[in-house]
């Protein structure tokens, strides 16, 4: 028997191909029962030199520089030369799409899922859909189609083909309230990162960011610049927006194999340590459990808009999320899309000051709800500190820090010399 299957030992596996066969086989409700008289010397000995040579690449590769599908870091099988496929027209669209998701090399049929659209006061349609999987990307330019092409529209539905990203159902939200779709095998993965890595991110009420998670378990940076913030409904695409938008939509893919990895290996751990109990809590069961977990539905959404918003807007209108008020809101955009002030105040239409005291704001009740809690730990990660003191660097921003001392300088954003010198 594999040492990576119930029961076949201690040994922590770190061949990522023999956990997808078995997952693929488990989570098809067509597999058959695994066969002993299966041939594994084979698959052993090709698995094992692909992900030992995908692990020297990663350990090799880490920090060097920011993360690019052009350089997969081989979480996904076949990650080794993606094809970049930009489509503006529906035929192609329905021409290329089906094949590649029957034969996508991933778990469980997943695809990497985004979407971009104009970050303005008036928020606009979805403009483009980034599609991954492990040898080809699919950006589709929508706003050149007339509407949703089908083949789209069957993959958003379809419970088996698992669409996985940051903050996914807000980009199924706007999908419904755009087109009308419906959308199941909603992956995120920030839920999934919360139940693989509790203790990494138990301060983390909201959403993980792409590039948190990426420096975390991909061991790169991810770029995320003013391209994010571009006109998208104008085709063609940029090499810049093209060369964005592949690599945001890969990473998401990588980071759910790797993901899978990391919750397989610990659950074999913990097997191996204290038994397994019944067949409900086989490592194998406990990483599906997982990805159950974190898995969703969208059926319905705000209605469509039947006009244009005036020119200047509530936050609370123009920073979309469900069930959140508006300073959350905006911290949820400024973690999981990387946004930063001017650009959430641009994108609401209202002043960065403003956009600067909500994203204050839902910190600070972050960290009053952390401390009722009994956990006092950090509220900020270094990053997000980092990110703070650039925010506080422009000028406009920096004139409300007497409004923030006492969160800014007890979370150890700033000194209290350099607030003083700051007032």
């Amino acid at each position: 028997m594999p040492a990576w299957l119930p029961g076949g030992g201690a040994r922590v596996c770190t061949r990522p191909w023999l956990i997808s066969y078995g997952i693929r086989r488990c989570w098809s409700s067509r597999a058959k029962p695994w066969e002993p008289a299966v041939a594994t010397r084979e698959l052993d000995r090709l698995a094992g030199s692909i992900a030992d040579a995908a692990h020297r690449h990663l350990q090799e590769q880490e920090h060097e520089s920011p993360y690019t599908y052009r350089q997969p870091l081989g979480t996904v099988r076949r990650a080794c030369a993606q094809l970049v496929v930009y489509l503006s027209c529906e035929e192609q669209v329905n021409e290329r799409l089906p094949s590649a998701l029957e034969h996508s090399g991933t778990v469980s049929r997943a695809v990497g899922f985004d979407l971009e659209w104009n970050m303005t006061p008036y928020t606009g349609k979805t403009a483009v859909i980034q599609i991954g999987v492990a040898d080809s990307i699919y950006i589709v330019q929508l706003s050149m189609m007339q509407r949703v092409p089908p083949s789209i529209a069957t993959m958003m539905a379809d419970p088996t083909v698992l669409k996985v990203g940051v903050a996914v159902r807000n980009d199924a939200h706007k999908l419904r309230r755009d087109f009308g779709i419906v959308s199941n095998g909603l992956v995120e993965l920030s839920t999934m990162a919360k139940l693989v890595d509790p203790d990494r991110w138990k301060h983390r009420r909201l959403l993980i960011s792409l590039r948190d998670l990426c420096e975390a378990y991909l061991k790169r940076a991810l770029r995320k610049d003013a391209v994010r913030v571009s006109q998208w409904d104008k085709a063609p695409l940029s090499a810049e927006q093209l060369e964005y938008a592949a690599s945001d939509v890969y990473v998401s893919l990588e980071l759910f194999h790797q993901l899978l990895l990391v919750a397989h290996q610990r659950a074999v751990e913990r097997a191996a340590t204290h038994g397994v109990a019944d067949l409900a809590h086989t490592p194998l069961e406990t990483t599906l459990a997982i990805v159950r977990a974190a898995t969703s539905e969208v059926h319905s959404a705000p209605a469509k808009r039947t006009k244009p918003r005036p020119a200047t807007v509530k936050a609370e209108e123009a920073i979309p999320a469900a069930d959140l008020r508006a300073h959350e809101r905006a911290l949820q955009a400024w973690r999981a899309k990387q946004l930063d002030f001017a650009a959430l105040a641009a994108r609401a239409g209202v002043q960065i000051t403003t956009s600067a005291s909500y994203v204050m704001r839902a910190l600070g009740e972050e960290l009053a709800a952390q401390r009722a809690a009994g956990q006092p730990g950090p509220a900020l990660g270094e990053e997000e500190r980092a990110r703070l003191r650039a925010e506080f660097d422009v000028a406009q921003v920096r004139r409300t820090v007497r409004h923030h001392y006492v969160f800014l300088r007890s979370n150890g954003v700033f000194s209290a010399a350099e607030l003083r010198a700051m007032q």
